[in-house]
């Protein structure tokens, strides 16, 4: 199995690293804030069966929008992940697609 992360600095990061590695997982971890078709290249490179998000990144002069960024990705991206999980930030929570869709909490 392969997943791939887009990092949002959260304590739950940790959990999620930890998990993937126990499984034995391959992953790539993306750290925010790339542009869409550079994370949709990274999707296409490492194949990911799972992508793990939040719904954005918190830095000091600005939150920044995790969700839109990683739905232009997988409309670029040739590879189609079978599930995307994101996690909800209090800071800007985000409208999830309907479970079944490519970015849909599953």
């Amino acid at each position: 199995m392969t997943g791939c992360a887009v990092h949002a600095d959260d304590p739950r990061g940790r959990h999620r690293d930890a998990g993937v590695c126990q499984l034995g997982a391959v992953h790539s971890v993306v750290f925010g804030g790339f542009a869409a078709h550079e994370l949709a290249t990274r999707i296409d490179d490492a194949q990911p069966v799972v992508i793990v998000s939040a719904s954005c990144g918190i830095e000091p002069s600005r939150v920044v929008e995790y969700k839109p960024m990683l739905d232009h990705a997988l409309e670029l991206a040739r590879h189609k992940p079978s599930a995307c999980v994101i996690v909800q930030r209090d800071r800007h929570p985000c409208r999830l697609s309907p479970a079944g869709t490519s970015t849909g909490l599953r």
